[in-house]
């Protein structure tokens, strides 16, 4: 049976998504697929996995481990991005401050010694592609319960929802005048917030802390109208449309920047409403704040998620990691004569 172990850098939402949910998934068809935070003894130095996936390896402990793996390890080794981790900016500091001069040096030495890195995005292809020639577009996918699964109601008041972290804080200011002043003067409205606490906020708002794992998130949310905000910039560039996909699943319709990833996601009036200019945001409000008008968008947004599913999506995973043929023909990218200099754009 072939062995898939994944090296999780973390168990938030990019842990979980890029590892957690394709491994899963992959377990459901016979593979051998773990994953963790710590790398297993016998997988360091006895190569029992046939493919190591890892995410995002840059501090000095996991780049020495991931070093012995390309000189010693029989092991297929993929390394998996789900940011632009060049272009992280200063207001994000705590990632800002992470990723500096040595650990982006690391964590391009061990995207060179990967046989294959595995990216969320096109844009995060081309930005890959610069330290490995072998690179395959593997999408975020969401889980099929998402489609069937009723959003639980909170109260009678309409609520305008946004999940993040503190290093939204800039994607947040785009909408966020806009939603004040909506909610202020709209009494049957309120504005629910997950994760970051930001002060521009409404006074009819309610804010709730991260949950212990994204499907308990997930299922706690009570949008009935879900806002995705991003500032436009290099490294929102290279985001994927993860959000959209989530509150698409979930029947919850998205006001969503024109902007990126979304831009290509979201069908106008359709299954969201699409925003350039910061007066659209109220706009938008306004269209959403009708209940048929936002029963249609439900519909239609999750028929169109049905194609985001892990298990409509899985085969991207199984020709990435060459699991269709079970083989163990893994050389990397500058020692193989036939390497694809461009990157696999396999979504």
């Amino acid at each position: 049976m072939t062995r898939i172990f994944g090296w999780q850098e973390d168990t938030s939402g990019c842990g979980h998504y890029r590892i957690q949910v394709p491994l899963k998934a992959l377990a459901s068809r016979g593979f051998d697929a773990t994953y963790g935070r710590v790398l297993p003894l016998d997988v360091l130095h006895d190569s029992t996995a046939d493919v190591i996936v890892a995410q995002r390896l840059a501090d000095p402990g996991s780049t020495r481990t991931w070093q012995h793996l390309a000189e010693h390890s029989d092991s297929m080794l993929v390394l998996d991005l789900d940011d632009d981790m060049w272009n992280i900016e200063a207001h994000n500091e705590p990632a800002f401050s992470v990723y500096n001069q040595q650990a982006l040096r690391d964590l391009e030495r061990n995207i060179a010694a990967a046989h294959l890195v595995t990216v969320s995005t096109a844009t995060l292809a081309e930005v890959a592609s610069k330290f490995n020639s072998n690179v395959a577009v593997v999408p975020n996918c969401v889980d099929s319960w998402m489609l069937d699964h009723q959003p639980p109601v909170t109260n009678d008041l309409l609520t305008v929802g946004w999940a993040g972290g503190y290093s939204h804080l800039k994607d947040w200011d785009e909408c966020a005048p806009a939603v004040k002043r909506f909610v202020d003067r709209n009494p049957d409205v309120e504005l629910h917030t997950i994760g970051a606490y930001f002060t521009a906020r409404p006074n009819r708002a309610r804010h709730s802390n991260w949950l212990p794992g994204v499907e308990d998130y997930l299922r706690y949310i009570d949008f009935d109208i879900g806002l995705a905000p991003l500032r436009p910039g290099v490294f929102n560039r290279s985001k994927s449309d993860l959000r959209v996909r989530e509150l698409g699943a979930l029947g919850i319709p998205v006001i969503a920047s024109d902007f990126g990833p979304y831009a290509d996601t979201v069908a106008h009036g359709e299954t969201g409403w699409l925003v350039k200019y910061p007066h659209d945001w109220t706009t938008a409000l306004r269209a959403l704040a009708d209940p048929d008008t936002r029963a249609a968008m439900s519909i239609a947004a999750r028929q169109v998620a049905r194609g985001w599913t892990i298990d409509h999506n899985l085969h991207h995973w199984l020709d990435a990691y060459n699991l269709n043929h079970h083989g163990n023909n893994h050389d990397r990218a500058e020692d193989s004569p036939d390497a694809h200099v461009a990157a696999h754009l396999l979504q």
